[in-house]
């Protein structure tokens, strides 16, 4: 590849370099503007539902966790939140987090433990790769909690966890090492008597440091202004949101602060959205990408063709015509001078012997170029058995008149799609040389037969063997394994270039093997 084509596929990789950033910066503002409305949707639920009348229907702790059941779904895990209750001494009683949810069916009331001050790194880490293991992440519950009792409150010792979906998978959670618990079971799936949900479980997640920096910020809240006003609060910024509300519940009066924590950067590179539209946008330029890089191959490759067509086309008519010419010009020079002029016959009868040579080897160039700058040629159904035999008619006179046996084995009705004319002239240079290099009473044997895929077709004359230095050129242009490159035998050199030209645009297999006694050359459909 010359520096020319490399600079040319440089200029067009950095083409779409470029465009794939363009495209991929649109995206991404185009997925972070629709991020960003989805986060406001979200502080708007988080505000009115702070906002509500709740009339002493629930206590602080289960408000707490109604927060954690109604926002802790996948579609807002990308989100960092949480909420606080503080009674009228500044004091947090209840936060949100993850819980276990139990009801009573009896008293018709929901007991809340909150488990965030239980559960170890190890514990998260735990829960978060049994959640990850599942298909449907929403479908984990809790089949089974064990606690004791601590001063009306249960303390948990351990709970398990199972897939409600598809295949039943459990994991067991060890708090501590209590032997003396009770246990509470869900006796059927979906029975709602127990329920659990999670908050930041994954520790190593960009999330985990904004809730620290959320329970931070809740922690460390003062309410008494909202006590004294009974007013709502505000929001802060557009990334983060503050708010404060005045509430009263069945268990007393609270001031509820809900906080978010939005990252429009780095929630916008690790949305679904992003990532699969990133993806499809890479498969379909990285398609559009190969398809110029090969088209742009192929078209180099058929242009260094045509320069290698042209140059091996002018290399060898300089090469081939410059014998036949020196004699044309000593011939004339001697007509001119009279040297001789007795020969003056002989003189015109070489002259006009190399014009023929000269013509010849023109024609043939002019075929083989031809040939070799051609995109396609036309094929039509053919019978090749019929395209042989009439070959094998035009050189009964040869065979005859050099003592040569000739033994066929062709079979019949052989259709496949050709060039007949073409085919003809492959089968006729084959013939030629096979005859051209047997001598006077050997063998030249035809054979046309069915192979595995199509049919073969070779001619195999008695003689000597083609050295294996000949191998690779025997079928370039203007080439004989002659080296004296003898001019008795009429031979252009350019008959197996055509031969090789015209069966490459045929799409046959082609070649040559040296046999016992012999050569065979070959090709096959």
């Amino acid at each position: 590849m010359n520096k020319k084509i490399k600079k040319i596929f440089i200029l067009i990789t950095v083409l779409f370099v470029i465009m794939f950033l363009l495209s991929t910066s649109l995206i991404f503002g185009q997925v972070q503007n629709n991020l960003l409305t989805n986060y406001r949707g979200f502080q708007e639920g988080l505000s009115k539902r702070a906002n509500y009348n709740y009339n002493g229907s629930l206590t602080a702790k289960e408000l707490a966790a109604e927060y954690t059941d109604s926002y802790s779904f996948s579609y807002f895990e990308s989100y960092a939140w949480g909420v606080a209750l503080y009674n009228k001494d500044n004091e947090i009683v209840e936060m949100s987090g993850s819980h276990i949810g139990i009801y009573d069916e009896i008293n018709d009331s929901k007991e809340i433990i909150f488990i965030d001050k239980y559960l170890t790194s190890e514990n998260k880490l735990k829960i978060y790769n049994f959640q990850k293991s599942l298909k449907n992440k929403n479908a984990l519950d809790i089949l089974e909690f064990n606690y004791i009792e601590k001063d009306n409150t249960k303390i948990p010792v351990s709970f398990v966890l199972f897939n409600v979906n598809n295949e039943f998978k459990t994991i067991k959670i060890d708090i501590s090492n209590e032997k003396n618990y009770k246990t509470i079971k869900n006796e059927q799936v979906f029975s709602g008597k127990m329920w659990i949900n999670f908050v930041d479980i994954n520790e190593k997640s960009y999330l985990h440091k904004s809730y620290n920096y959320i329970y931070n910020l809740l922690s460390t809240a003062d309410v008494s202004d909202l006590f004294r006003n009974h007013s709502g609060g505000g929001y802060g910024g557009s990334e983060e949101q503050l708010g404060q509300y005045y509430i009263n519940l069945a268990d007393g009066e609270y001031v509820i602060i809900v906080s978010s924590v939005y990252n429009p950067n780095i929630e916008t590179l690790q949305s679904d959205s992003f990532i699969h539209s990133t993806i499809n946008q890479s498969v379909y330029f990285i398609i559009f990408y190969l398809i110029a890089i090969i088209s742009l191959t192929i078209y180099f490759k058929k242009r260094k063709k045509l320069e290698d067509v042209k140059n091996a086309f002018t290399g060898a008519a300089a090469h081939e015509l410059k014998t036949p010419l020196s004699v044309i010009e000593n011939q004339c020079e001697c007509i001119m001078e009279n040297v001789a002029p007795e020969k003056n016959t002989e003189y015109i009868n070489s002259i006009y012997s190399e014009t023929l040579r000269m013509n010849k080897l023109i024609s043939s160039l002019l075929q083989y170029n031809r040939l070799a700058s051609a995109d396609h040629i036309k094929m039509e159904k053919c019978r090749l058995d019929e395209i042989l035999n009439m070959e094998i008619e035009k050189y009964q006179t040869y065979f005859s008149t050099k003592n040569i046996r000739l033994e066929t084995d062709i079979c019949d009705n052989l259709e496949i799609k050709c060039n007949a004319e073409l085919i003809a002239l492959v089968i006729d240079n084959y013939l030629s040389n096979a005859v051209k290099h047997t001598d006077s009473g050997n063998t030249i044997k035809i054979f046309l037969k069915k192979c595995d895929n199509g049919y073969r077709f070779s001619v195999y004359n008695e003689g000597k063997n083609i050295p294996n230095e000949y191998k690779d050129m025997l079928f370039n242009v203007l080439y004989k394994t002659d080296k004296a490159r003898n001019r008795d035998d009429n031979s252009t050199g350019i008959g197996l270039a055509i031969c090789k030209e015209i069966l490459e645009q045929h799409k046959f297999k082609y070649g040559y093997s040296n046999k016992r006694n012999g050569v065979e050359f070959y090709f096959t459909t």
